[in-house]
């Protein structure tokens, strides 16, 4: 049909990438290494490429940082989120939410703990469809205070966003209490009560980094936000978790 068509005459000449129609194991090897294992997965037909075509537009992205109980010197513990023109991602145990300003680090809150924003530059952003493609990874039950939380996503999406890292400052804490398991407590995490969560056992953050912005780059390279439609989101979390 027409949608079909439109579809077909979006998608790259196949040997324009070293890849035959049918035979995604025919990829040049002179490609960037990291793009052979995700170009060996593109459909031969347009059939996985039908849906809404997106276009990011710029955003202004902030972390946005809270320090969290008692300085240990030289350790503290902070909550962390990124800002996209104004709306907040945060990851907690209800999963990865969206919500209005800074609405995370308002809940809890002491007198004494400042929340600071900083800008982190202007990029070009599908709002919508960062969320769909952060939301598989950071799904709610599978945070865990040391080894899954606010920070690990913050350090995803900021390094998705700009190519830049969290600062080691935010994630100091956990660190330490990692290599020192027992003692966690002792570093203010959590409330000072730590529990293991079973969900985050085989989480690796620079793995989901690489993932991500692997996958970013080969859309890139076709002209699309997507290289195969996530579907919707469907009701984003409600803040109750924090």
């Amino acid at each position: 049909d027409a949608r079909l068509l439109r579809a077909q005459a979006q998608l790259p000449h196949p040997l324009s990438f070293g890849v035959q129609a049918g035979s995604p194991a025919c990829v040049s090897s002179s490609m960037p290494g990291a793009l052979l294992g995700l170009l060996a997965t593109v459909p031969a037909t347009a059939d996985a490429f039908l849906g809404e075509t997106r276009s990011p537009r710029p955003c202004q992205v902030e972390l946005v940082a809270r320090a969290l109980g008692p300085k240990m010197a030289p350790v503290q513990a902070y909550h962390t989120s990124i800002l996209l023109d104004g709306v907040e991602f945060v990851f907690s145990g209800c999963g990865l939410a969206k919500t209005s300003s800074v609405q995370s680090h308002r809940i809890g809150k002491r007198n004494d703990q400042q929340t600071t924003a900083i800008d982190m530059g202007t990029h070009k952003v599908d709002v919508d469809e960062f969320y769909e493609k952060f939301a598989p990874y950071f799904r709610r039950g599978t945070y865990d205070a040391l080894r899954k939380n606010c920070n690990t996503f913050t350090d995803c999406a900021l390094y998705y966003l700009t190519g830049r890292r969290l600062e080691k400052k935010y994630t100091l804490a956990e660190t330490i209490g990692r290599s020192a398991m027992p003692f966690a407590n002792l570093i203010g995490v959590s409330g000072g009560s730590y529990e293991a969560n079973p969900a985050a056992n085989d989480f690796d953050v620079n793995l989901v980094i690489h993932e991500l912005v692997t996958e970013k780059h080969v859309a890139t390279i076709f002209g699309m936000t997507s290289c195969v439609p996530l579907g919707s989101a469907g009701l984003l979390p409600a803040l109750t978790c924090w």
